[in-house]
């Protein structure tokens, strides 16, 4: 998130909230409320820029870390930043061109 597109507020405000677990969708919603993360709905706003979407992926990151899941398991990506968590590999696949018919 740090690299993402969460603005200085909401990354400083979901930091200061430090560990907090919660017991379903609406608590992890109203705590967002009360930060003031939303979805913004900006003419040509990608997905990947969403506030939302990138609180709540780093949520599910961190819960998939604390529980003691995957700590061992190495992400492999083409550099793609939305990939560049945990450990992390990079691979690049060069195919050659093949026309269409």
């Amino acid at each position: 998130m740090k690299r993402g597109q969460v603005n200085l507020l909401s990354n400083s405000s979901l930091a200061a909230a430090g560990a907090t677990q919660f017991a379903d969708q609406a608590a992890w919603q109203a705590h967002l409320d009360r930060l003031g993360i939303t979805t913004r709905t900006e003419a040509g706003l990608a997905v990947i820029q969403d506030p939302l979407t990138i609180a709540t992926e780093g949520a599910q990151w961190g819960s998939i870390h604390a529980h003691g899941f995957l700590h061992d398991a190495v992400v492999l990506s083409d550099d793609a930043g939305q990939f560049d968590i945990g450990l992390h590999a990079l691979c690049w696949a060069t195919l050659p061109k093949v026309p269409c018919a």
